[in-house]
């Protein structure tokens, strides 16, 4: 069914200078499938993904999780890590 999205797992780079996209392979500890993430560039090497959803479609039923955690993407090493956060710092 069409109304029905596909979450993709891939990651692809593209060679500013050649114009050339290229599929990153996996590495780390890459976050799991899911769509309605937010990302952004921390520093020039980092890709932050923070949340997103899943979700599971049943017969008559659909079932969503939500994600409320933090991945990183190294990209001078091209791995995957799951950035943990801590607690609130320590006021004035």
């Amino acid at each position: 069914d069409d109304s029905k999205g596909t979450v993709h797992t891939d990651l692809w780079s593209m060679d500013l200078r050649s114009k050339i996209w290229s599929k990153v392979r996996r590495a780390g500890i890459p976050p799991t499938p899911r769509c309605g993430f937010s990302t952004t560039v921390h520093k020039r090497r980092n890709l932050v993904v923070f949340g997103g959803v899943f979700d599971q479609y049943d017969k008559h039923d659909l079932t969503s999780t939500f994600y409320n955690d933090v991945y990183v993407f190294r990209m001078d090493q091209r791995r995957w890590f799951p950035l943990v956060l801590r607690g609130p710092g320590k006021k004035g």
